[in-house]
Parts: C-alpha cells; structure tokens; sequence
C-alpha cells in the first residue's frame, strides 16, 4: 500500500471501534491519513467480533474500509516496552496495563499519533500526539480550514 510522505499517520486503540460515528468519519476520509491498527488491538477486537458472532474475516472487512494496516508486533520492541513499563510503573502498573504498553511502544516504534478515550494512558509515549476522536476530527478541520485560507 502506498502513502504520501506528508500523509497524518495514526493508530487506533481498541476502545475507538465502539465509536460508530469516528469510525464512519475514518472511512469517509481513510485517503487523507494512514490508519494503522496495533497488534493487540487487532486481537482484542477480534475477539470482540468472535464474541458477537461474526468472524476474523468480517472484522478483516471492516477495517479494509477505511484501508487500515495491521501492525505485526516485532520482538525488537520488548526491549522498549519493558524500559516504558519500569519507568512508568508506580502511574500505571504493568499487570493493569500491559496491552497501553504494547500500544504505545508500537506507536512510538513507528511515529503514529494515536488516538483513543483513554489519553491518561499513553502520555508516557514519546514525541507523538495522542487524541480522542473528537480532538482529532477538530484538529483535522482546523487544518483543512487554515490550508484552505493560505490557498
């Protein structure tokens, strides 16, 4: 899949795909940003789909929607998860938290942005933005606006 070198890149968190409209607006507008989806998203929505009767397949479906990619965790990133982990652990205790670490240690491996309702959770990831939907829709509209005037 091919991508424009200035296109927004994100990640979306697990609790994003009960969000309906977001998901609406992300296949609407999937060609002005590279939609990634990290490893265990993919297994805890999955699981969700599995849960509800549908299929990996169906899930598989939806996400072509919008042209997301799925992330394929890499074992060169415990090294980093286990660094974020210890230096955050009195905030967010591991046990509790594994899965924001696997989540943010891709995000920061890659220079995704993410987005999701649990913000508190992932302030520990470096140099990236972290959003809920609503800030990243507001976010895209101002820039659409402002690149508008400057035209």
């Amino acid at each position: 899949m091919k991508h424009k070198p200035d296109q927004i890149k994100i990640a979306l968190d697990t609790n994003i795909f009960r969000h309906r409209a977001f998901i609406a607006y992300l296949t609407i507008n999937h060609s002005k940003f590279d939609i990634y989806i990290p490893t265990i998203v993919q297994i805890e929505t999955g699981y969700y789909y599995i849960l509800r009767g549908f299929t990996w397949k169906d899930f598989q479906s939806d996400i072509s929607k919008f042209k997301a990619i799925s992330i394929e965790w890499s074992s060169k990133n415990i090294p980093k998860l286990l660094k974020f982990a210890k230096k955050n652990k009195s905030t967010l205790p591991f046990k509790h938290h594994f899965r924001d670490f696997m989540i943010g240690t891709e995000c920061a491996a890659l220079k995704l942005d993410l987005i999701t309702n649990n913000s508190k959770h992932f302030q520990w990831i470096p140099n990236i933005a972290i959003f809920t939907p609503e800030q990243f829709i507001q976010k895209s509209i101002v820039e659409k606006s402002e690149k508008s005037a400057r035209n």
